[in-house]
């Protein structure tokens, strides 16, 4: 009984602190998104520079998902334009 009197005594709507997260929610959904992006931009780069150093017969493995901006084309398809032949 305590809590439940706790509970309904305090009011959620009129707290300020549901603001103040929702802000700290959003900045950091842009931040991460922009993170995302700038990640995708440079894996052409990396998968450039990185496929002289691997043998023919090492297999490449993308934990990445996303668009490449101006392709259009999947993180899959941006390595796998890189790095030919790799199984």
């Amino acid at each position: 009984m305590t809590t439940l009197r706790l509970v309904a005594a305090g009011n959620p709507t009129k707290s300020p602190d549901g603001a103040l997260g929702l802000l700290v929610f959003l900045a950091l959904a842009v931040v991460v998104y922009f993170l995302f992006r700038s990640m995708n931009k440079h894996l052409r780069k990396v998968a450039r520079a990185v496929e002289p150093l691997l043998s023919k017969d090492v297999p490449v493995l993308l934990c990445s998902k996303g668009i490449e901006t101006g392709s259009g084309k999947l993180m899959t398809a941006v390595v796998a334009d890189e790095m030919p032949g790799r199984p």
